[in-house]
């Protein structure tokens, strides 16, 4: 075979949370041992886990992972819920003094007003690691998981055994590659362990996602190596397996995006008001208007309750409380208006100015219906005006007119109409005389309303 080329120095590497090895181990402990968490516990990638430690607040996954952890350690049926773990952390670090991890130097990282949610990214990490460490040596639950898994016989390195975490392969410089990923189709990350023979160790993320893991594939591909050239070939057809996972981790993640748009963070902000029984609703919006929800606003609506126009001032005027207001007839208040202003809002009723059902026109009443009968009709002015008849008018037409208006349900003036009609007559003609002397006559004819004026001598 071919002598292998030497390797050329690996650049600089600035260390970055992704490196730290106490993601892969909580990582791999919550997929290995998931019987022992909560059923409906979410499962965790490494991504999960570096983006809800560095928040100033935990992610709620994190909290979840914490809480899960200390019923693991303190061996509680009942598990612990979320934000009140405080007690029950302060508990499970006293009771295991004696295998605080070198990195706190003997102080309890507790002390003072100091609590998980004031830590840094790298004390979280530690603290959740310890309470792995604490889980696999004094949790019942999880000595049944293992004393139940190695009944079988163990080989070398525990290959056979499905707790153990195996590397995915190696290069032609011994260095181990780890695939870390959870269940539940989450996020993988691959990483990079130095020869394990050397004084120097290292340990360092080289993908987090199939573009990366591509470029890995191709440099170990072109290593030389057949251990190389193995590994390359075992992550390219790795690669269908984790788009497919991706696809279905973005259909999941959009699915929760949609149902969070319809929590209700506050009452008010939501999309749906909820309860609305006994709350007046409000259906008009208008940008004017401060934010807020329908329900909780006592501004009332500044709609009309009638419909009312210009032309229809003498019409009745509805309130809110349902009482009628009829408009006054005439101008504003203390304006008097003159004798033509004052009908051209008048309706057709008082003005005589309709038309009858048979075609015909007559009078309409004071109180606006028409009539059929012959019975006087009063102006607005007050005064009553006779009713002359033409030279060719005839009294049985009367009688018969008479006779149909009270077969037909209409209005029966009394019998007293030719007495009235004669004082009205006498009337008119004392009126018509005026202070000059002046007298008013129709003149004589066949129906003709022409008017003249005849002077006295």
């Amino acid at each position: 075979s071919p002598i292998r080329k030497k390797r050329p120095a690996s650049p600089p590497h600035e260390e970055v949370l992704a490196d730290n090895p106490d993601i892969a181990v909580i990582v791999m402990f919550r997929s290995r041992f998931n019987e022992a968490f909560p059923a409906k516990m979410s499962h965790l990638g490494p991504q999960d886990i570096e983006k809800g430690i560095v928040d100033p607040l935990p992610s709620p996954l994190v909290d979840s992972l914490l809480c899960a952890l200390l019923s693991l350690v303190l061996n509680r049926k009942k598990p612990i819920e979320r934000g009140q773990y405080t007690r029950a952390l302060e508990e499970a670090i006293q009771t295991q003094k004696h295998q605080w991890p070198r990195a706190w130097n003997g102080i309890n990282p507790l002390h003072g007003n100091n609590s998980f949610k004031t830590m840094n990214p790298q004390e979280r990490l530690i603290l959740l690691k310890t309470l792995v460490i604490w889980s696999l040596h004094s949790s019942e639950a999880i000595s049944a998981i293992i004393k139940e898994s190695y009944k079988q016989a163990r080989k070398e390195q525990d290959l056979n055994q499905p707790l153990s975490v195996q590397p995915w392969g190696t290069d032609g410089d011994k260095r181990r590659y780890w695939l870390i990923e959870g269940q539940d189709d989450t996020n993988f990350r691959l990483y990079r362990e130095s020869n394990p023979a050397l004084v120097k160790h290292t340990w360092r993320s080289m993908a987090g996602n199939i573009e990366e893991l591509r470029v890995v594939a191709q440099k170990l591909a072109e290593d030389g190596s057949q251990a190389g050239r193995r590994l390359s070939q075992q992550i390219i057809n790795a690669i269908p397996r984790f788009e497919a996972t991706e696809e279905k981790r973005k259909r999941r993640e959009y699915r929760l995006a949609r149902k969070a748009q319809f929590t209700r963070p506050d009452p008010g902000f939501s999309l749906y008001e909820g309860r609305t029984r006994g709350k007046r609703m409000r259906y008009t919006f208008s940008d004017e208007e401060d934010e807020g929800s329908d329900a909780t606003s006592a501004r009332r609506s500044t709609r009309q309750s009638g419909r009312v126009t210009p032309s229809d001032g003498l019409k009745p005027t509805v309130t809110a409380s349902g009482r009628q207001v009829r408009s006054r007839v005439g101008g504003l208040y203390g304006e008097s208006l003159l004798s033509g202003q004052a009908a051209e809002g008048l309706s057709p009723g008082p003005s005589g100015e309709y038309e009858r059902s048979d075609g015909s026109e007559g009078p309409v009443r004071s109180g606006g219906r028409a009539t059929r009968s012959g019975g006087p009709y009063v102006p607005t002015n007050g005064y009553a005006k006779s009713r002359k008849h033409i030279d060719t008018y005839n009294s049985v037409d009367e009688m018969d007119d008479e006779e149909e208006a009270t077969s037909s349900g209409g209005e029966w003036d009394g019998g007293d109409d030719e007495d009235e009609r004669d004082d009205a007559a006498d009337d008119e003609d004392k009126d018509d005389e005026d202070s000059n002397g002046e007298i008013f006559e129709e003149e004589p004819g066949k129906g003709s309303l022409i008017v003249t004026l005849c002077y006295r001598k």
